[in-house]
């Protein structure tokens, strides 16, 4: 027998408080024997009493016999050897107490443990409270949009999505101090009239397409101004670099 199939096996019967479970020799079939009797008496209990004698009569020859029986009559398959037969048994009993007690294991359950252990924390941002699933959340929201004049998505989370964005890049302090930032200028770019490479056959799919291609362009170019920033003040930090003779080292400004 495996290490592996001997742990399983006192795992089983640590679990159904078996007594003495960790000084036993399954390689000794009175021990199979006693354990199975024990299991029929004190968990199981569905052997016809003919069977159940038979099971009692630890030394008989027959023992065997009314054991395959046993088995049978408790939906056992087939198996190679007694021990498997032990193990099915026990795992048989396992789930025969679990259904017994099924709400008592649960409240143990690893997921429930480790969900009461979570802190609560408290969200400072009020938004972060909302129930945003209510038809209430649902309405304000397509309300905002409609103030905003946005197209209202069938999902109002993504509507709300969508509001987030306008208001950050449009509507945040900075851009009430500086409108000139945001405040588009210039001719409307007439994206209808850009051929877009393939015609899907359908207007309304084509159009969709221009649309995501500008958008794409529009984060392109976006992150392109924000490398050119970061390379702009990296050169500032390196340009016309000082000397500091008190530490040896050139392009440091020594303050």
């Amino acid at each position: 027998m495996s290490q592996e199939t001997y742990k399983g096996l006192i795992k089983y019967l640590d679990a159904l408080e078996y007594p003495d479970s960790q000084n036993l020799n399954f390689s000794n079939e009175k021990t199979v024997r006693e354990i199975v009797l024990w299991l029929e008496t004190n968990k199981l209990k569905s052997a016809k009493s003919s069977v159940l004698k038979g099971l009692q009569s630890q030394n008989s020859e027959e023992w065997n016999k009314h054991f395959e029986e046993y088995t049978g009559s408790c939906g056992g398959f087939s198996f190679n050897s007694p021990l498997e037969k032990l193990h099915w048994l026990l795992a048989k009993a396992l789930c025969n107490e679990y259904a017994k007690n099924k709400q008592l294991y649960n409240s143990h359950a690893v997921e429930k443990i480790k969900a009461s252990n979570v802190p609560k924390v408290v969200a400072e941002n009020p938004l972060d409270r909302l129930d945003y699933s209510t038809q209430e959340s649902k309405d304000r929201i397509n309300e905002l949009a409609k103030l905003l004049k946005i197209t209202p998505s069938p999902d109002h989370l993504v509507t709300l999505s969508a509001v987030r964005k306008v208001i950050c890049s449009r509507l945040s302090l900075d851009c009430a101090k500086n409108p000139e930032n945001v405040i588009v200028k210039g001719t409307p770019f007439p994206y209808k009239e850009v051929p877009m490479g393939k015609d899907f056959k359908d207007p309304s799919l084509n159009e969709a397409v221009k649309i995501l291609q500008l958008l794409n362009i529009g984060d392109i170019r976006d992150l392109q101004t924000k490398a050119s920033e970061l390379i702009v003040t990296k050169q500032k930090a390196t340009a016309d670099p000082k000397t500091d003779t008190k530490i040896g080292k050139v392009g440091v400004n020594g303050k």
